[in-house]
């Protein structure tokens, strides 16, 4: 059995901490519209009549019920079709970070896709897979402290 050697990580460095930084970048990005819209849609559905409450109900309906792959490609490639270049909070916020990764597969260099770039380049997945699986724990810990923290502070004002 061979010996994992993560010397081959180091040169890579700056590439994985540029691929980290495009995943916050998404991360907070997402977070925010998510934030914004969700807050808008909820009052829309709370208190608007019926009639104008039921677009965003079926928008619900439907984004609830697609997998978020396909709703990463449907935006990503059906947008431009139609002429347009360019979706509890504290759990779904990590999953939200964990789930940058998928932008990955449409070739957006965030961690995993600058990982990806190493392993072409060394043929050794295990070291970086592990490396970036250890920086995914740490941005989460990151996260969670920082979710704890606002969440004792609202508790401490009631």
């Amino acid at each position: 059995m061979q010996n994992l050697d993560f010397s081959v990580v180091t040169p890579y460095f700056g590439l994985l901490m540029t691929g980290l930084c495009w995943t916050l970048i998404m991360f907070v990005c997402s977070s925010v519209v998510s934030l914004v819209f969700g807050i808008a849609f909820a009052l829309i559905v709370l208190y608007a009549p019926p009639i104008a409450a039921f677009p965003i109900r079926f928008l619900t309906w439907l984004f609830m019920g697609t997998p978020l792959l396909l709703q990463l490609y449907l935006i990503y490639y059906g947008l431009v079709q139609i002429g347009i270049d360019i979706p509890a909070v504290g759990n779904n916020l990590i999953v939200l970070l964990k789930d940058t990764s998928l932008v990955s597969i449409i070739g957006i260099a965030e961690l995993v896709y600058s990982a990806q770039i190493a392993i072409s380049e060394t043929y050794t997945p295990f070291e970086f897979y592990l490396t970036i699986a250890g920086i995914y724990y740490v941005a989460n810990l990151v996260l969670e402290a920082g979710l704890q923290f606002l969440e004792n502070k609202v508790e401490m004002s009631r």
